[in-house]
């Protein structure tokens, strides 16, 4: 049997698949040990992820992308160039647009491979191992990182003492 892609189980996931493909699935998942592999860790993932805040746009970014926007109206000289190419500039945009999006849906439709239950391994073992790494890099002396996260680790103290999975 052909195990499902990542887009069907995602789908799944996120209670979004249609009734039929949901019972297919469920059927698929009951022999089928790497595709619950695959599930749990998806799940785990969207879980870790979901979990982070969106930061908000700093004020000054905000102001600064705005007045590039406002910046780039074209000079004088440049609108007569676009007059002049005008009549095969479009077309040339409508087909580069075109062939952008065919690829696209080539690049999407290739076969990926399926891990092997050998190769697949949870998403939270991932994460352990590079928070492991991530903290063997030299950026800063221990104190400096220590310090400027001081209020993360407080905050996170607080998670686990009210029961919630803090990553």
């Amino acid at each position: 049997m052909r195990c499902p892609d990542n887009e069907q189980w995602s789908a799944y996931a996120d209670r979004e698949a249609e009734p039929e493909e949901a019972r297919s699935l469920e059927a698929h998942l009951s022999g089928c040990e790497v595709c619950r592999l695959t599930l749990r860790s998806l799940r785990a993932a969207k879980r870790v992820l979901g979990a982070e805040p969106v930061p908000a746009m700093p004020a000054d970014l905000r102001r600064s992308l705005r007045r590039s926007i406002r910046d780039m109206r074209p000079a004088p000289d440049e609108r007569s160039w676009r007059i002049l190419l005008g009549g095969w500039l479009r077309p040339a945009a409508a087909f580069s647009l075109a062939a952008a999006a065919l690829l696209f849906v080539l690049w999407m439709k290739r076969p990926v491979p399926r891990p092997t239950e050998a190769q697949a391994v949870p998403a939270d073992l991932l994460l352990a191992a590079h928070d492991r790494f991530a903290m063997t890099i030299p950026l800063a002396s221990a104190e400096v990182i220590v310090s400027a996260e001081r209020p993360l680790l407080a905050g996170a103290a607080s998670r686990e003492e009210e029961g919630r999975d803090v990553y």
